[in-house]
């Protein structure tokens, strides 16, 4: 269990996705005579709610005994694989939030855990 906390708790990693969601969706959308612009808000929103309806089934965005993180507890390597898949996603939109504010990169969500491929994480016991 020590290993899974070591490398920091889902319901963390879910909190920044949300925030990095919202980010995207908060930004102001230029003149489009195409509408792509509110298509890409749009397909933005879809994915936030299909990440909201995950979390909610099966507890990431909890802590405790109601929580992912809890019932990994005994799995760390799950527990390591769904920690590495919800960096990528932080550091995804991070870009995407980058991309779209080029001269606002002090918007970006960037915390501790920041996404780092070469990341290795210890197991014990």
């Amino acid at each position: 269990m020590a290993s899974c906390w070591a490398a920091g708790r889902i319901a963390d990693r879910v909190g920044q996705s949300l925030s990095a969601f919202e980010s995207l969706e908060k930004i102001e959308a230029p003149n489009d005579p195409e509408g792509s612009r509110v298509i890409y808000i749009q397909e933005i929103s879809d994915q936030q709610s299909k990440f909201k309806i995950w979390a909610g089934n099966i507890g990431a965005h909890r802590t405790g005994r109601s929580s992912l993180d809890y019932r990994l507890r005994d799995s760390s390597h799950l527990h390591t694989q769904v920690m590495r898949i919800l960096d990528d996603l932080v550091f995804s939109l991070n870009e995407g939030l980058r991309r779209e504010t080029p001269s606002s990169s002090t918007q970006l969500l960037t915390q501790t855990s920041a996404f780092n491929p070469n990341r290795r994480i210890s197991s014990v016991g």
